[in-house]
């Protein structure tokens, strides 16, 4: 997309009089499945002292060809957030689901990418790198489904993923082969 093409876009509904020029939009892909490739899977500690395990998902087909979707999880059983006022809380202490709802995140983009978890791989956030890095998971292509949801004060609003795998090659397997001889040829 050119400069042109995405000043076009961006300023559709602009206002530079009225409209604030550092809101941000909201980020990362629409609702929808699409078809991706996963570029990168790296354990992350940001300036903050936040720490997670980052995925770069490029869309690889369809109308949102070439966009990423960043997703950061974060599966630090002791990760120590703050709230509105800035005193220290322990995040799934008060959010349990949350990180089992993680921890079911990267099962599932384990299952997608072919990749093989051993409990040992569990044992923290960089092991899961490696066992994502060393069984080949960058370049795998799957299926990422996002919905969005809100919380109950329609406050805040949340991504929600599924990594799903393609399905299974109906050719795989010669059940559905053709066996071609020089018999078989018409020349």
């Amino acid at each position: 997309m050119s400069l042109k093409d995405l000043a076009n876009q961006t300023l559709e509904n602009f206002n530079p009089s009225t409209d604030n020029a550092s809101q941000q939009e909201a980020q990362g892909l629409p609702e929808g499945e699409y078809d991706v490739m996963l570029n990168s899977i790296k354990f992350h500690k940001y300036d903050s002292g936040y720490e997670c395990l980052a995925l770069d998902c490029q869309v690889v087909a369809g109308d949102e060809i070439d966009r990423h979707e960043f997703i950061n999880i974060n599966l630090d059983p002791d990760f120590v957030a703050k709230d509105e006022k800035g005193d220290p809380y322990k995040l799934y202490e008060k959010f349990p689901n949350l990180l089992t709802t993680n921890i079911k995140y990267i099962s599932q983009l384990a299952f997608a990418t072919g990749v093989t978890l051993e409990e040992d791989d569990w044992e923290d956030m960089t092991t899961l790198d490696q066992a994502f890095n060393d069984q080949g998971a960058k370049g795998s292509q799957f299926i990422l489904e996002v919905t969005k949801s809100t919380n109950k004060a329609k406050t805040k609003t949340y991504t929600n993923y599924v990594f799903a795998k393609y399905a299974d090659d109906p050719f795989e397997g010669g059940a559905n082969t053709v066996e071609v001889d020089d018999e078989n040829l018409p020349f």
